[in-house]
């Protein structure tokens, strides 16, 4: 419908099926010639509606926002494991933390029974 256009890509989603990015081939001097709803990205002619509701939407429209909350449940869950990571980092980092404490005590102890050891030793001599 008024004119040429190239598949760019083709990607598989679970709950729309095939979903193909169409790039309309327009060549200068040749847009007067169009159908001005060709020119428009996201229109309601007759073949995009068909192609819309062969892929489980009922307008072009809503298909890109079905795309958009797709990509957006994705960043959630993206974010989530994320947070889930940095908590477990920071429990770790934690017992790491009171772990060095208490060996730095445990060391600290060592170093005074040395020292009074010594102490004991040269007092003896």
């Amino acid at each position: 419908e008024g004119g040429a256009a190239e598949v760019t890509a083709v990607r598989y989603d679970e709950e729309c099926g095939y979903l193909y990015d169409v790039q309309y081939v327009i060549r200068r001097g040749t847009e007067k010639g169009l159908m001005e709803s060709f020119l428009q990205p996201v229109d309601s002619t007759p073949v995009k509606r068909r192609c819309a509701l062969s892929a489980g939407v009922s307008s072009p429209t809503d298909g890109i926002i079905r795309r958009l909350e797709i990509e957006n449940q994705r960043l959630r869950e993206a974010a989530d494991v994320q947070k889930w990571r940095a908590n477990v980092l920071a429990r770790k980092l934690a017992e790491c933390t009171m772990k060095l404490k208490r060996l730095t005590g445990e060391l600290q102890l060592k170093i005074e029974e040395v020292r009074a050891e010594r102490l004991e030793f040269q007092l003896e001599e």
